[in-house]
């Protein structure tokens, strides 16, 4: 007890000697305790290594020009089984041919794959080539086979 009260007896001293502490020092807790908190409002904020701080909701962190994300691309076909070819299907299908005088153009379905395909351009994995294009047909040739596709037979 008689050490309590000297140790009380001796704060009360050091505070009557020191008066500007009495005031100076609850200033100094008040300023701490505010500081803390300011300091601890600021840690949401992510800061990289250029000390630049990353805040989504201003825009600051926005690209000043417009980009672009490209995706990868996978190549799809029609089915997914690996089904064998039909005996029955055709083998090539004609859908549309473009007529003009520099390059008449034709669209053919073969094998899966659409090719659009002008004069002595190769189609197909059996390399027929086109060696006419008609208002609506194409003759395609390979070896000594010839074949003609019309628009008629596709309706």
């Amino acid at each position: 007890m008689k050490y309590i009260e000297g140790l009380k007896s001796a704060v009360k001293k050091f505070f009557e000697v020191n008066k500007s502490l009495v005031y100076l020092l609850p200033v100094l807790v008040v300023l701490l305790v505010v500081l803390i908190i300011v300091l601890s409002g600021q840690g949401n904020k992510n800061i990289d290594a250029s000390g630049k701080t990353d805040d989504f909701y201003t825009g600051d962190n926005l690209p000043k020009e417009p980009q672009v994300d490209v995706l990868p691309q996978f190549k799809r076909t029609e089915s997914a089984v690996n089904v064998g070819k039909d005996p029955f299907g055709e083998p090539m299908k004609l859908t549309g041919i473009v007529l003009s005088d520099n390059k008449p153009v034709a669209i053919i379905v073969a094998d899966g794959c659409s090719y659009v395909a002008g004069i002595d351009d190769i189609v197909g994995e059996k390399s027929w080539k086109v060696v006419s294009i008609e208002k609506d047909s194409v003759t395609l040739k390979s070896n000594e086979k010839s074949i003609t596709l019309s628009l008629s037979s596709t309706k």
